[in-house]
């Protein structure tokens, strides 16, 4: 009968490092280490692993794709004035003008960050480069812009169609067709005709006469009795009521007078401008004749009346 073996600290020992193949032993009696064969190691920093490689943000690959490619900006934005010179013309008073006008002044801000963003990162070349051709641009090109702005048509008969059933009157001291256009113009206006006027119909009292230009009218108004004060003319679409040239048709028709006692004509070819829509192109308007006291400052309409007019071009 075979005996079982004892255990003792020795032969624990002895299992446990068969047990685990790969430990370290102890260094023998007179084999301790020295200076010479110690290795050292560079001591290890936590931050370096743990921390991960931070990726550049949206905003500074946008930023650096602005400065290294600042000459498509510039292109961009030349591109895109004449784009609006086109919408101008094509079409004027649309939404594609509108969207136009809009991206011009993102591309405008787009430069003014350009510069600024050349400056900071000391890219100089680039920096005067963008200077010099902003300067450029805002002398040559912006004034010429803003000329072809002021004489493009803009559309408004267009999105003002006239109303079905309304009654109108046409401006006296031309011929005009029933779609608005104007028929041997310099014949009629060399030869006006005076309208009749009659005291017991106050929708006579009211005359409008074109001038020289398109958008350009006169207008003679006849009136029984008035206290002093003054008389002047207030313009709205017809159709969507919109006040036309508010502020420059009050002062251009305004006309002071002295207290009237009888019919009697009291303004005589005072000029106006309306300057809502493009030549030949014809729109319902309703003019308003009022009269502000002078003594209590209150304001009075006293007629009213629809007439086919156009605007006047820049």
């Amino acid at each position: 009968m075979e005996q079982e073996p004892i255990l003792n600290e020795h032969n624990l020992a002895e299992s446990e490092s068969r047990a685990n193949p790969i430990c370290f032993a102890e260094p023998k009696q007179g084999h301790e280490l020295n200076a010479h064969n110690k290795q050292e190691y560079p001591p290890m920093h936590t931050d370096e692993i743990d921390t991960p490689l931070k990726k550049p943000s949206v905003l500074k690959k946008t930023i650096d794709w602005l400065v290294k490619y600042c000459w498509r900006v510039h292109c961009l934005l030349v591109l895109q004035t004449f784009i609006i010179v086109f919408a101008m013309f094509v079409s004027p008073g649309g939404w594609f003008e509108d969207v136009t006008f809009i991206l011009f002044g993102v591309l405008i801000l787009l430069e003014i960050v350009l510069l600024v963003m050349l400056l900071v990162q000391k890219r100089w070349l680039h920096f005067f480069i963008s200077l010099i051709l902003m300067i450029g641009f805002v002398v040559v090109v912006m004034p010429l812009l803003s000329f072809l702005a002021m004489s493009a048509p803009d559309g408004f008969a267009k999105r003002h169609p006239i109303p079905d059933g309304l009654k109108y009157e046409k401006p006296l001291g031309y011929i005009c067709t029933e779609d608005g256009s104007v028929e041997n113009w310099e014949a009629s206006w060399n030869t006006p005709v005076e309208p009749t006027i009659d005291s017991t119909d106050n929708y006579s009292y009211l005359q409008i006469w074109c001038g020289f230009q398109g958008g350009i009218y006169k207008y003679d108004f006849y009136y029984p009795s008035l206290p002093a004060g003054t008389i002047f003319l207030r313009c709205f679409e017809a159709g969507k009521n919109e006040p036309l040239s508010v502020d420059r048709i009050k002062e251009s028709s305004s006309v002071n007078l002295p207290a009237i006692n009888s019919f009697s004509k009291i303004v005589e070819k005072r000029q106006f401008t309306i300057y809502e829509g493009d030549w030949e192109e014809y729109y319902a308007v309703r003019v308003e004749v009022w009269h502000r006291d002078s003594a209590t400052h209150n304001e009075q309409k006293l007629i009213e009346k629809n007439y086919l007019m156009d605007g006047w071009m820049r």
